[in-house]
């Protein structure tokens, strides 16, 4: 190993501890059928929301999250927000939380 290749593994380490860097992304070219068809339908009913479909096509979990939940609730933010389907397993990780939301009483 050259200096250079040292110098590159030093700043990778560095700035994986402690900053958050962006991750290296898969490229939109490698989606599967379902998931253009989806990132179509999106760009026709949901056009603000496009970015975060494919953020979530190319790996990033939490946008990932938000992605489904949108999607489930018809790219409705707010009933995202007041989603009470609180059997889904992603319930407790939904955006737009103001606050830790508990369980609905049964």
């Amino acid at each position: 190993m050259n200096r250079i290749d040292n110098l590159a593994k030093a700043r990778a380490a560095r700035t994986s501890r402690g900053t958050r860097m962006p991750r290296l992304l898969k490229p939109l070219t490698s989606l599967l059928t379902d998931q253009k068809e989806t990132l179509q339908r999106v760009s026709k009913y949901a056009p603000s929301q496009l970015a975060t479909f494919q953020s979530a096509f190319q790996g990033v979990r939490g946008k990932a999250i938000k992605a489904k939940c949108l999607e489930c609730v018809n790219f409705e933010r707010k009933m995202v927000e007041t989603c009470e389907i609180s059997g889904c397993p992603l319930w407790l990780y939904r955006p737009y939380q103001h606050q830790k939301a508990k369980a609905p009483a049964e």
